[in-house]
Protein backbone atom coordinates (compact mmCIF):
# COMPACT_ATOMS: atom_id res chain seq x y z
CA UNK A 1 0.00 0.00 0.00
CA UNK A 2 1.45 3.32 -0.85
CA UNK A 3 0.30 6.51 1.36
CA UNK A 4 1.47 10.12 1.55
CA UNK A 5 1.57 11.45 5.17
CA UNK A 6 1.80 15.25 4.70
CA UNK A 7 4.36 16.61 6.51
CA UNK A 8 2.27 18.36 9.46
CA UNK A 9 1.53 14.94 10.30
CA UNK A 10 5.60 13.87 10.40
CA UNK A 11 6.40 16.81 11.99
CA UNK A 12 3.62 16.42 14.85
CA UNK A 13 4.67 13.09 14.89
CA UNK A 14 8.13 13.88 16.22
CA UNK A 15 7.11 16.70 18.39
CA UNK A 16 4.13 15.03 20.48
CA UNK A 17 3.22 11.76 21.21
CA UNK A 18 0.05 10.42 19.53
CA UNK A 19 -1.47 8.48 16.48
CA UNK A 20 1.23 10.82 14.01
CA UNK A 21 3.95 9.60 16.68
CA UNK A 22 3.00 6.09 15.47
CA UNK A 23 3.12 6.97 11.58
CA UNK A 24 5.68 9.43 11.76
CA UNK A 25 9.03 9.07 13.51
CA UNK A 26 10.96 5.52 13.70
CA UNK A 27 14.04 7.54 12.95
CA UNK A 28 15.86 10.44 15.53
CA UNK A 29 16.26 13.53 13.69
CA UNK A 30 18.77 15.90 14.92
CA UNK A 31 17.46 18.66 13.09
CA UNK A 32 13.40 18.59 12.12
CA UNK A 33 14.24 20.98 9.53
CA UNK A 34 15.78 18.31 7.88
CA UNK A 35 12.38 16.29 7.63
CA UNK A 36 11.48 18.40 3.89
CA UNK A 37 14.16 16.68 2.02
CA UNK A 38 13.97 13.22 3.27
CA UNK A 39 10.29 13.37 2.09
CA UNK A 40 11.14 14.71 -1.13
CA UNK A 41 13.77 12.29 -1.21
CA UNK A 42 11.27 8.80 -0.05
CA UNK A 43 8.30 10.47 -2.18
CA UNK A 44 10.57 10.89 -5.30
CA UNK A 45 11.71 7.36 -4.95
CA UNK A 46 15.46 8.80 -4.99
CA UNK A 47 18.09 6.34 -4.61
CA UNK A 48 20.74 8.57 -2.86
CA UNK A 49 20.27 11.86 -1.50
CA UNK A 50 23.84 14.04 -1.41
CA UNK A 51 24.30 16.43 1.43
CA UNK A 52 26.89 17.92 3.21
CA UNK A 53 24.64 18.43 6.45
CA UNK A 54 26.00 16.28 9.54
CA UNK A 55 22.68 16.21 10.87
CA UNK A 56 21.74 14.14 7.92
CA UNK A 57 24.86 12.19 6.95
CA UNK A 58 24.64 10.65 10.83
CA UNK A 59 21.18 8.90 9.54
CA UNK A 60 23.40 7.13 7.03
CA UNK A 61 19.68 5.64 5.12
CA UNK A 62 16.46 6.64 5.45
CA UNK A 63 13.61 4.45 3.99
CA UNK A 64 15.91 2.76 1.73
CA UNK A 65 17.54 5.75 0.20
CA UNK A 66 21.51 6.22 1.03
CA UNK A 67 22.56 9.33 2.44
CA UNK A 68 26.10 10.45 1.29
CA UNK A 69 28.43 13.15 1.08
CA UNK A 70 29.06 14.89 -2.26
CA UNK A 71 32.96 13.05 -2.19
CA UNK A 72 31.52 9.41 -1.44
CA UNK A 73 28.87 10.11 -4.26
CA UNK A 74 31.39 11.64 -7.23
CA UNK A 75 33.65 7.95 -5.89
CA UNK A 76 30.55 5.85 -6.86
CA UNK A 77 29.57 7.07 -10.25
CA UNK A 78 33.58 6.95 -10.78
CA UNK A 79 34.89 10.77 -10.91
Amino acid sequence: MRVVADTNVLVSGLIWPGPPAELAAPIELRDSKDLPVLCCAVGGQAQTIVTGDKDLLTLKEFQGVVIVTPRMFLATIGL
